[in-house]
């Protein structure tokens, strides 16, 4: 009887984990290709609400020391929002993350290299911001 229940629970053990390898192996294989990635990414800026925090943190980064990152926040963050909203920019979005990930990541011989060198530059400002909080 203890062996049983040994045994039941070893396989719901065995099957969580393989299912939960699947779902991440999935999930990887739309981060590995440079098309699917990019087109996720420009997705995600499409959506209203990262588009409006993309445009609240230009205009924080970019004019929050000058009158229009102040005074005029509102009309500054709405005029970017607009730009970052357009087709013409999501066009530039796409390729320009598309290039990105194809110089970070290589996906051949059916193994995924990330170029770790290359993240470095776009990475130190984030790990900056962190250590700083």
């Amino acid at each position: 009887m203890q062996a049983r229940r040994v045994g039941s629970w070893a396989m719901v053990v065995l099957s969580t984990l393989l299912a939960l390898g699947a779902a991440v192996a999935w999930w990887a294989s739309g981060l590995a290709d440079a098309e699917t990635f990019a087109a996720q990414a420009t997705e995600t800026l499409a959506q209203d609400d990262v588009n409006q925090l993309v445009a609240e943190r230009l205009v924080d980064r970019f004019a929050s020391d000058t009158v229009l990152g102040t005074s005029g926040r509102p009309a500054a963050v709405a005029v970017t929002r607009s730009v970052i909203s357009s087709d013409e920019f999501a066009g530039v979005f796409e390729s320009a993350v598309r290039t990105a990930h194809e110089q970070l990541v290589s996906d051949r011989d059916d193994s995924v290299t990330v170029a770790v060198a290359g993240a470095a530059p776009l990475l130190d400002p984030a790990a900056r911001d962190s250590e700083s909080a």
